[in-house]
């Protein structure tokens, strides 16, 4: 058996749940998460590798890093925005 951190989300209370749980797969783990919290919609799943490498990223990451990061988001974002408003204005005219 592994061990992984299951996190499940309920839209009603907008709670996020966060689990330990031992299971034969990702998905066996999903599965008993969902079973038991038949109130939330979707589950994500973690192993001890992905959060130890989690771990160390946040442990690494220095705030240059991160700012730059944050900028990238936001072009991005920006960028879409400006796709979706030529989209609107190619099929209003």
């Amino acid at each position: 058996m592994k061990k992984f951190i299951v996190v499940s989300y309920e839209p009603e209370q907008q709670s996020w749940y966060y689990d330990v749980v031992f299971a034969e797969s990702e998905d066996a783990a999903k599965q008993r998460i969902l079973r038991l919290r038949d109130y939330c919609i979707d589950a994500d799943v973690f192993d001890m590798r992905v959060l130890q490498r989690m771990t160390n990223n946040v442990r690494e990451e220095t705030l240059l890093e991160s700012e730059k990061w944050m900028a990238e988001l936001a072009d991005e974002r920006d960028a879409d925005a400006d796709a979706d408003a030529r989209e609107t204005a190619k099929k209003r005219a």
